[in-house]
């Protein structure tokens, strides 16, 4: 039953996240490589970005850290109108990121920020 299962689940597809900006909303959803709107770039990125708006969209990194003093540059992404592969995973989408997050001592984290 066991073989069985692993088996099952190791035939499946591979999936990655597939977010959907239009002007007013965004979804994200699950897709395959069978996914017409991501066949063709589907080994160009672990994810993707469906722009259906008229304007650019903004993918930033934020770095938080224990540190006190920290003189990070973010690293900006612009999302174009159409398809965009992206190569992390976004952690906060349209809404203000967290001034702060619990990182462990001595460390630092980098989380993604999508936003217009």
């Amino acid at each position: 039953m066991v073989f069985l299962f692993i088996v099952y689940f190791a035939l499946q597809p591979e999936t990655k996240q597939l977010t959907v900006v239009d002007l007013e909303t965004h979804i994200t959803e699950r897709v395959t490589e069978d996914d017409p709107r991501v066949a063709d770039i589907w080994a160009e990125g672990k994810n993707f970005v469906l722009n259906n708006t008229n304007k650019n969209l903004i993918l930033e990194s934020l770095s938080y850290s224990t540190s006190s003093y920290n003189s990070y540059s973010p690293e900006i992404i612009y999302m174009l109108p159409g398809i965009n592969p992206i190569n992390v995973q976004i952690n906060f989408m349209f809404s203000t990121p967290p001034q702060s997050i619990r990182v462990k001592s001595g460390g630092t984290t980098t989380r993604w920020y999508l936003h217009r």
